[in-house]
């Protein structure tokens, strides 16, 4: 091989490692841009954090958080709080908490993020019935079919001591619930007595009584945070119908909101 050829293929293997090169320069250059846009997209996107709890608002930990952004997000909560970092949208955010590889509470909800900046969520975890469901699942409640034992007599004899059974139970039901009703009715009407009493010809206003109930509600809902109607006749010794009427005022005031949930309402201390 003379001079003249090697000197070819010594230009030709530059060449192509100077191409190599470059090509090798404009992958970093795109790399280091799509990294560069993706800080970007985080950085003006929004938090979305709050806190896990059960029903009866006791903080939950070990609760599986999910929320469907791209890619989808999932975290373990451990504090009894979650956090992510989520661009402006509509989202789903779920949560499952297990116990025994059983699903024992869960929560679903539609949120909309609409501007940057820091948005707390709390969830609130209700109870599921997988438990009983698996319980079913091994039990055989099919009947052997023989038509020539099939007792009729019997069958409707069964058939009419059900229809009695529940019938009955309707009507228990009704009588305890209305006994109940009368007895928290006579007990508003004992406690509406004594303050009554205890009104002053001056005012004629508010009594010492449902100020001193006003103080001791104020008072239950500070330290719990997070309460219901419900929790708070177990300390207060009145009606529902009185208590209803003091967290009506202290909603008036702007003391207290109340947030809808379910069939009831959670009672938490207003912002100011």
């Amino acid at each position: 091989m003379s001079g003249h050829d090697l000197s070819f293929y010594e230009g030709l293997e530059e060449e192509e490692h100077h191409h190599h090169h470059n090509l090798e320069t404009v992958i970093k250059i795109a790399i280091a841009f799509l990294i560069i846009l993706i800080l970007i997209k985080l950085a003006s996107g929004a938090v979305l954090k709050g806190s896990t709890y059960d029903i009866s608002l006791n903080s939950l930990n070990n609760v599986i958080v999910k929320v469907n952004t791209e890619p989808s997000q999932q975290m373990i909560v451990k504090d009894g709080s979650y956090s992510f970092n989520i661009p402006q949208g509509k989202y789903n955010i779920s949560a499952e908490y297990f116990e025994d590889n059983l699903l024992k509470y869960k929560d679903f909800k539609e949120i909309e993020i609409k501007d940057d900046g820091e948005f707390v969520y709390d969830l609130i975890l209700f109870p599921t019935f997988d438990e009983e469901d698996t319980l079913f699942k091994d039990v055989d409640f099919s009947v052997p079919y023989d038509d020539k034992t099939i007792n009729y007599k019997l069958i409707a004899v069964i058939i009419i001591v059900g229809i009695i059974l529940v019938f009955g139970g309707y009507f228990l039901f009704l009588f305890y619930k209305k006994k109940g009703e009368a007895k928290e009715e006579k007990e508003g009407k004992k406690h509406e007595t004594k303050s009554t009493k205890s009104e002053t010809p001056e005012t004629g206003g508010s009594t010492d009584d449902s100020d001193e109930y006003y103080t001791k509600i104020l008072k239950i809902i500070k330290e719990q945070k997070r309460t219901t109607q419900k929790e708070i006749r177990k300390d207060i010794p009145l009606s529902e119908a009185k208590i209803s009427l003091i967290l009506s005022e202290m909603e008036h005031k702007g003391v207290i909101e109340k947030i809808k949930k379910g069939r009831g309402n959670i009672i938490v201390l207003k912002d100011k």
